[in-house]
């Protein structure tokens, strides 16, 4: 039982960090997309 605490401990840390990186990544993609886009349109 004591290793299921710290398993459960450990995820109970890991995953708001998680969350938090996730928010990063979709921002960096959504900021990946509109450097892909200025790009494009500066292509004529």
């Amino acid at each position: 039982l004591k290793m299921l605490n710290i398993i459960e401990e450990t995820q109970a840390v890991l995953q708001p960090q998680l969350n938090d990186i996730s928010v990063v990544m979709a921002e960096l993609n959504a900021a990946k997309e509109r450097c892909i886009q200025t790009l494009k349109s500066k292509q004529t």
